[in-house]
């Protein structure tokens, strides 16, 4: 990253990954695959589990601390200012972490700071913190303050577009080190891509084969790759993206499939391959969220 530190190129998702009894079955068959990067967040509503999971890991002396990356991610109801270091306080409290290693804002999008994780007006629109454009720049200071205080080693965003960035980096001290985005072979999202890289800053995929889109993973050109490297057509669109230098979050609660989904470092897609995935059809996002549409902040209108 930016800063010198490194960061594994496959992390291990836990968003909607299930009940209590299956998120610690899958973070230790993930830790025993060989995953070393566990990414969260406040609005997961599983901090507190996966920080007794960690707990008891590190307690039977099955991982150290230090040779873990966690990254959690601070939600739109505390962009303020003091907001935003509270909330960093607390899903280090409820991970038992005396640090983190990345702390993303969720989205550019403040929401108003009642206590709901979603406020909403009557007609269904989000309720932002404030009519301001750009308001993330003043959180952002809150952010780089965090990681001055010693929270966390480093800071990022997640959900940021190209103007969002270039406003970012006219009016912050520290660089994020990454912007995690939604990103696969049908939202390869280049432009945005090529614009990090060219300012240092690592675009990092979620939803890398679409939430397993069996359309994805049943195009013809996935499906031939993989044949000729004697691969799945979900293993080459995650190694594709390793090989345009973005880092990856996978996810699942089979132990099977979270083995297979790290299985990318054994292979190499030749420069022919890597353009015929270039041509698979662009598609909708299929993350977003409802009523942000008319927030001064909404990224989501361009790369």
């Amino acid at each position: 990253m930016n800063n010198g530190r490194c960061l594994p190129m496959v992390a291990f998702g836990t968003w909607q990954l299930g009940n209590d009894t299956v998120v610690k079955q899958a973070i230790k068959s993930a830790i025993q695959s060989g995953y070393r990067l566990i990414d969260t967040a406040d609005i997961y509503g599983n901090e507190k589990m996966i920080g007794n999971i960690l707990q008891e890991l590190f307690n039977d002396g099955i991982i150290n601390r230090n040779d873990l990356f966690i990254t959690t991610k601070v939600w739109c109801n505390h962009f303020s200012k003091p907001s935003v270091l509270k909330s960093i306080r607390q899903s280090m409290k409820r991970l038992k972490l005396s640090y983190l290693d990345l702390v993303l804002l969720h989205y550019p999008t403040g929401f108003k700071e009642n206590g709901e994780k979603y406020p909403k007006f009557k007609n269904g629109s989000i309720i932002p913190r404030t009519w301001q454009k750009d308001s993330y720049v003043e959180t952002w200071q809150s952010m780089e303050q965090a990681q001055r205080n010693g929270y966390t080693r480093s800071i990022g965003v997640s959900n940021f577009n190209r103007a969002q960035i270039k406003t970012l980096l006219s009016n912050s001290t520290i660089k994020p080190v990454l912007n995690q985005v939604e990103s696969h072979p049908n939202l390869k999202q280049s432009l945005l891509l090529q614009y990090l890289l060219e300012n240092q800053i690592l675009m990092q995929a979620y939803a890398p084969i679409r939430k397993a889109d069996k359309e994805l993973l049943n195009n013809q050109i996935l499906t031939t790759i993989g044949q000729n490297h004697n691969k799945s057509s979900a293993h080459i669109a995650l190694r594709w993206q390793l090989q345009r230098s973005v880092p990856i979050v996978v996810k699942s609660s089979n132990p099977k499939r979270i083995e297979s989904n790290i299985q990318l470092f054994d292979f190499q897609l030749t420069d022919d391959e890597m353009k015929q995935i270039e041509q698979i059809e662009e598609k909708q996002r299929i993350y977003d969220i409802p009523g942000l549409m008319n927030h001064p902040d909404y990224p989501f209108n361009e790369q």
